[in-house]
């Protein structure tokens, strides 16, 4: 799984954003999950999303886990079998995620690679 970098608003699921220099991860080897972390906004400076209660939890932390369970969901179905491995990858706001992935659900992924991350 791919996290997003800034506000996020887009899926960009190409390239793991805190690994330069590795593979891409659309050569079929790999299963790979991005969202867009519930809204469309690619304006860095304008944050409309966030004045909605809903949407700053969707992009604080709920939609990076949600979006793990569907995934691993779909694997399963297509593959007909369990995910055998499973990492999360991101840089700036979504070195961010990968923390809040680690802290918040520990046992989820396999390896977690936080690039840095916007955090305190």
């Amino acid at each position: 799984m791919v996290g997003c970098g800034g506000n996020c608003g887009v899926v960009t699921s190409g390239s793991a954003p805190a690994a330069t220099g590795c593979l891409l991860l659309t050569d079929g080897a790999l299963a790979v999950a991005a969202d867009n972390q519930g809204h469309y906004e690619t304006s860095m400076s304008s944050g409309l999303f966030g004045t909605d209660a809903t949407l700053k939890v969707d992009f604080g932390y709920k939609s990076e886990h949600q979006l793990a369970v569907v995934a691993e969901d779909i694997i399963q179905r297509f593959y007909g079998r369990s995910v055998t491995h499973s990492s999360y990858d991101g840089c700036s706001h979504g070195g961010y995620e990968a923390l809040t992935e680690a802290q918040r659900y520990p046992t989820h992924f396999d390896g977690i690679v936080a690039g840095a991350p916007a955090n305190n």
